[in-house]
């Protein structure tokens, strides 16, 4: 789904693009910024092979499942544009890493605070949203590869105007605010109570950073909204409007991963039992260095973390 591929993917089969739209939606968006949807997919998995009139897709046997662990980079960035052609001064929204293990039949998704402080390759120490800023997908692969001592086989990049689009296209979705939400940055302006959210009220809710807990809570609220997300929309009838939500998704997604790929990673992903599944953050701890506010991650943690 490379941008300089565009022109050449243009012959690609529709029906092939519908068949793995489904698999590819829950994977991109709901491993993306929340770890759930797996179990909630498996649900309704016998709704998706009637829909496609039970055509065996073109990836199926033919295509070989992943026998060692992997690991792969997901990341949120908002450009304004919704343009496949990222701006190098975009800055890494959501930083996410999904590792998922054949053997042992289990996967994890690694959330990175976007404030964490980490060497970044060619450039001094700062947060490890700079690193997309500074050199694009390329130099934030390198950098997470670096601070967490791991080789990543693939990445997905979704500009979250294409994460608006989506929220609209299912008609919004309904979340309960436990704590006032007010951030003119983000745009978040939220009582106590339960909000209908569009996809402009959902991007400021999963973007508000201040509340107590900054970053970190900002993350949780993040899980949450796609926990709801998938519970309130991942059913038969949004099955019946996956042509447009693909069309959507190929728009604002930038991978090194074609569909095949992704339906490979998550074929076997769906082979796993839902407690399997474990959506952790990368261990830190708030300081100023330089008068900017970061989180200094706890390496000993992050150390025993990942060798789990």
């Amino acid at each position: 789904m490379k941008a300089k591929n565009k022109a050449k993917n243009k012959g690609v089969n529709r029906k092939k693009i519908l068949r793995t739209s489904i698999i590819s939606l829950i994977i991109i968006l709901i491993v993306l910024l929340s770890g759930v949807g797996i179990y909630i997919y498996k649900i309704f998995y016998g709704f998706t092979e009637a829909w496609t009139e039970g055509k065996p897709s073109e990836v199926t046997t033919e295509t070989m499942l992943p026998t060692e662990p992997v690991y792969l980079l997901l990341v949120g960035v908002d450009t304004g544009n919704g343009e496949k052609e990222r701006e190098r001064e975009a800055l890494a929204d959501a930083i996410m890493v999904f590792n998922i293990n054949p053997e042992a039949k289990n996967g994890f998704l690694i959330s990175i605070p976007r404030d964490t402080y980490v060497e970044i390759p060619g450039f001094d120490s700062q947060k490890i949203n700079a690193a997309f800023s500074h050199g694009s997908i390329e130099l934030l692969n390198k950098t997470v590869e670096n601070f967490l001592d791991i080789n990543i086989h693939n990445y997905v990049v979704l500009d979250l105007q294409g994460f608006v689009k989506i929220v609209d296209e299912l008609g919004g979705v309904k979340i309960n605010v436990d704590e006032p939400l007010h951030d003119e940055l983000s745009g978040a302006d939220f009582s106590v109570g339960e909000h209908h959210m569009d996809g402009e009220k959902a991007l400021a809710y999963v973007r508000c950073r201040k509340t107590t807990g900054g970053d970190i809570t900002r993350i949780q609220r993040q899980q949450n909204f796609l926990k709801q997300m998938a519970i309130q929309h991942f059913n038969i009838m949004t099955f019946l409007k996956a042509g447009k939500l693909a069309e959507i998704l190929v728009d604002n997604t930038d991978s090194n991963l074609d569909f095949s790929g992704l339906t490979k990673y998550s074929k076997e992903a769906l082979t796993f039992k839902p407690e399997n599944f474990q959506a952790v953050v990368i261990p830190t701890e708030p300081k100023t260095i330089d008068d900017i506010s970061y989180q200094v991650p706890i390496m000993e943690e992050v150390k025993v973390m990942m060798k789990n």
